[in-house]
């Protein structure tokens, strides 16, 4: 199945900006300094969380799509490994975005989020290319 990077922009952006909506909305620290799922006062507005998600994946998404099948082709880098490397960039780079953007959040789960987020977009485009 072709796509477009338009049109994976967009389901990229329908995957993961609920996800970190809801990942970010249900999640908090209880005593123990542990990542709880239980509501808080909404330390973050959904507008910010939304305006974010789209920040992280407008920086990293045309990296992904471009740039690394270009490299990989350059080198002579076989697909899975291309998927690997560009993955674990989107990874880093979304952490560091979501660090930076949801000031106080850690950096452990800003790195939290970014994963819950990819590893969401890459069941759901697993699922959409088998079909």
């Amino acid at each position: 199945m072709e796509i477009a990077f338009w049109q994976a922009y967009l389901i990229t952006l329908a995957i993961e900006t609920p996800v970190l909506v809801l990942f970010l909305f249900f999640s908090s620290r209880d005593s123990v300094n542990r990542l709880t799922m239980s509501a808080f006062p909404n330390k973050f507005s959904t507008k910010k969380i939304i305006a974010n998600s789209l920040a992280a994946n407008t920086l990293t998404l045309p990296i992904v799509w471009f740039v690394f099948p270009f490299l990989a082709g350059s080198l002579g880098v076989g697909y899975p490994l291309q998927i690997v490397v560009s993955e674990s960039f989107a990874f880093a780079a979304e952490t560091l975005v979501y660090w930076r953007l949801f000031r106080p959040i850690s950096l452990r789960d800003a790195a939290l989020a970014s994963f819950v987020c990819n590893a969401s977009s890459m069941l759901a485009w697993a699922c959409l290319l088998v079909l």
